[in-house]
């Protein structure tokens, strides 16, 4: 009952498996200070949207099924519609509902928050004429460091 072989084989395989468990332990504490400091820079997660403060973006399969957007910059604010100017000249007429999310960051904006001159980004769906996007979400980007 007493064989040295069996004692060292138990002493290697206890040593291996506190190594794992260290291994583990020390990746498990990355990851939580990861997350911690996603969440303080971008905020908690929302329901429905993996990923910290919503930058990993969760789109529900059919959210918009024929969807459209545009980025440009708001040239005229005239409630519930505003104008927004694109890179390319052209003028985007945008229609903000009472179910359009409005985004800055973490922040949750209403339409009376948005001003002239903040760059945006609208995804939404084609209204029947075309000349104008039903906007669904709407995120108002950081201002360009000069």
């Amino acid at each position: 009952m007493n064989n040295p072989s069996l004692s060292q084989g138990l002493k290697w395989i206890l040593l291996a498996t506190a190594e794992i468990f260290i291994v583990l332990l020390v990746f498990h504490a990355g990851l939580s200070l990861g997350e911690r400091r996603a969440i303080d820079r971008f905020g908690p997660p929302r329901p429905g949207q993996p990923g910290p403060g919503g930058f990993a973006v969760g789109v529900p399969h059919g959210f918009l099924p024929d969807g459209h957007g545009a980025v440009g910059i708001i040239s005229k604010i005239t409630l519930p519609t505003i104008s927004m100017a694109e890179r390319d000249g052209d003028v985007e007429e945008v229609i903000i509902t009472a179910s359009t999310t409005i985004e800055q960051g973490p922040q949750i904006l209403t339409p009376a928050d948005l001003t002239l001159g903040e760059n945006i980004i609208v995804i939404g769906a084609p209204e029947p004429a075309g000349a104008q996007i039903q906007a669904k979400l709407i995120r108002v980007l950081p201002q360009p460091q000069p």
